[in-house]
Formats: C-alpha cells, sequence, structure tokens
C-alpha cells in the first residue's frame, strides 16, 4: 500500500540531500523535453536576431530624408569632394539639395565662402585685363600726337603740339590744353565741367566749383620739372591700375562674402515664411543651405544671358529666389518611403 505523505523516500539514502529527479523518473518521456523545446526555441530566435542583426548591418541606413550617408563622410576626402560637387550639382540634381540639407549649415557657409573667393577673384582679374587694356590705347595715344608731352618746369607749361589743343569736347565737358594764351578760361556756361591747362595755371571746373591752381604749386609739391609723356604715362597708369585691383578686390570681397551673405539671410527669412503656403515645414537652416546652393545656378545662368545682352537691376536675384522656392518645395519634401508605395 503506497502511503501520499512524504516519507523521505525522495531523500539520499545516506541522507546527504534530496534525490536527483531523474532517478524517480519512471515513465516514457524525459523530464528534460520540456526544456529542451525551451532551448531551441530560445536558440532559433536567437538566430533570427542575430541574423536580422546581419542583414541590418549589411543593408545602408538612411536617414529621414530618405539619403543614403557616406561610409566615409567626415573625412577630408568627402569633404573636398563634397565641396568640388557643389559648383555644379546644384544645376540639376534634386537629389543633391535634398542631402546638402541633411548636412550642417557650416558646410553650406563654408562652400558660399570659397564659392565668393572664386567669384572675386575672377572680377577682380577682369576688371585688371580692362584697366591693363587701357595703357595700349596711352601709348597709341602718345604715338599718334593725340595726346602731347607736357613739362612743367618753373611755373610754366611747355606742350609739343599745335594749340589750342581740345582733347575732349562733348556732353557739357571739355578739356583743353593752351599755352598760347586763346584760351584764358573755362566757358561755364557752356559746360558744367572741364579741365584747361594754360601756360602758367591748372583750371578746373565742376559741380558749380571753378578752381585754379598754379603750376609752381604743382612743382613744389611733385618736383620740378614734371614731365608728362608715354613713359610716365604708362608708369602712372600701371600704378592705378595696382592700387585701383587692390581697392577693387576688397570692394568687390566686402559685397561678395559679407553684404551678400546678409542679404541671402534675409531673403531666406521671406522664403521660409512662403513655404508655409505649400504646407511644407522646415528649418531656418535647411532654407538658408538651399539657398546658398541655389545661388550657383543663379550666377551661372545670369552670366550666361548677360553675354547676349540680357541682364537688367535685380536679374540675378529674381532668378534666385524663383529657384529657390522650387527647389525648397520639391527638395525639401522627403520623398515617399517604400510602405507607402
Amino acid at each position: 500500500m503506497n502511503r501520499e505523505s512524504n516519507d523521505g523516500s525522495d531523500l539520499d539514502p545516506e541522507g546527504n540531500g534530496t534525490r536527483d529527479p531523474a532517478e524517480n523518473n519512471t515513465g516514457d518521456q524525459p523530464l528534460n523535453a520540456g526544456a529542451g523545446e525551451s532551448e531551441g526555441g530560445a536558440s532559433e530566435a536567437s538566430g533570427r536576431a542575430a541574423a536580422g542583426r546581419g542583414e541590418s548591418d549589411i543593408a545602408p541606413k538612411r536617414n529621414e530624408g530618405g539619403i543614403t550617408p557616406d561610409p566615409n563622410e567626415g573625412s577630408i576626402t568627402s569633404e573636398l569632394a563634397w565641396l568640388g560637387r557643389g559648383f555644379f550639382q546644384p544645376l540639376y540634381s534634386l537629389q543633391f539639395y535634398r542631402a546638402a540639407a541633411q548636412k550642417s549649415l557650416i558646410d553650406a557657409i563654408l562652400f558660399f565662402a570659397v564659392f565668393g573667393t572664386l567669384l572675386t577673384i575672377i572680377s577682380t582679374i577682369n576688371l585688371s585685363r580692362n584697366l591693363s587694356s587701357a595703357a595700349d590705347d596711352i601709348e597709341q595715344a602718345f604715338a599718334s600726337g593725340e595726346f602731347p608731352e607736357i613739362t612743367i618746369a618753373n611755373g610754366l607749361a611747355t606742350v609739343r603740339a599745335r594749340q589750342p589743343l581740345i582733347l575732349l569736347e562733348g556732353e557739357g565737358s571739355i578739356v583743353i590744353i593752351d599755352t598760347s594764351g586763346t584760351y584764358q578760361t573755362i566757358d561755364t556756361s557752356r559746360y558744367f565741367q572741364g579741365f584747361l591747362l594754360t601756360r602758367n595755371s591748372l583750371h578746373v571746373y565742376s559741380d558749380g566749383e571753378y578752381q585754379v591752381v598754379q603750376l609752381s604749386d604743382l612743382n613744389s609739391a611733385f618736383g620740378n620739372p614734371i614731365v608728362i609723356n608715354r613713359d610716365t604715362a604708362l608708369d602712372l597708369w600701371r600704378s592705378f591700375t595696382s592700387i585701383f585691383s587692390v581697392a577693387a578686390f576688397i570692394g568687390i570681397g566686402l559685397w561678395n562674402l559679407v553684404i551678400r551673405l546678409m542679404w541671402l539671410a534675409f531673403l531666406a527669412v521671406l522664403v521660409w515664411g512662403g513655404l508655409s503656403a505649400f504646407n511644407l515645414r522646415s528649418d531656418y537652416g535647411s532654407v538658408v543651405t538651399v539657398g546658398i546652393y541655389g545661388l550657383v545656378p543663379a550666377v551661372y545662368i545670369s552670366f550666361l544671358l548677360g553675354q547676349i545682352g540680357i541682364s537688367f537691376c535685380g536679374f540675378q536675384t529674381g532668378l534666385l529666389l524663383v529657384i529657390w522656392v522650387v527647389v525648397a518645395r520639391m527638395g525639401l519634401k522627403p520623398p515617399p518611403s517604400i510602405s507607402a508605395l
């Protein structure tokens, strides 16, 4: 007769503790069958998780804008490559604008600084070339006798040319060289500005003010004698060209790098507010970024159209605004997800 109470049959015969449950198992199913199934299920789940992690590691990750980031992003090579893409991809790639909007505003400002500096250098070089080409005109003017050689010594002018010599007359202006005494003053009733060199004085008339400078004062200030000929004129012109080019570089640089950036920041506020009409919400930095890169096609197109005479005040700004709004509306809108398709 079996007893239902615990009479110590589960204890080790030697009294050291509880028997091994396997010794008491007399059934057909092993005790660990359920445990084995649990362990197998856990292993299978663990394998699926590991496989999922592996697939996640292999598949490229995408950011919120649907752009696959460059695995080398942050390296010097990738940053230089991105900087170079900014000079041509804004012309045609909407994907570029989306990627740019995901990057830091500092990257866009850095590109703006490089782009503005290159524009400044190119503009200054063109200006210097135009000024330098005038040297050929000066040389030709002395060679042909259009402009005579002038010497001012001891307060008196000597001119190697027939006089009176009218160098310029028209549109209310006149420039005369006359040491013969035919012209003594500038006719202020006929001209609103003019220059007259006489035997012993220089007359200057402009904006209603008439001034007479004695040539002796010029000798005291600039030396005695003062010689104006082909060589001295070219030297003076080259010095003027150099000084003017440096001043122009500074002025053009301030416009391209400082004033234009401030103007873009102001326009970005208008564009940022206008985008709300399209129910497009974006941060201010992304709008500024699109505007900076949108300046690239605006500059290129306005330059090309200017070569065929299509140019007017505000044309480049208007072109920029059109590009800016269109690209911002399309480029800042994230592409549809696969699940939505």
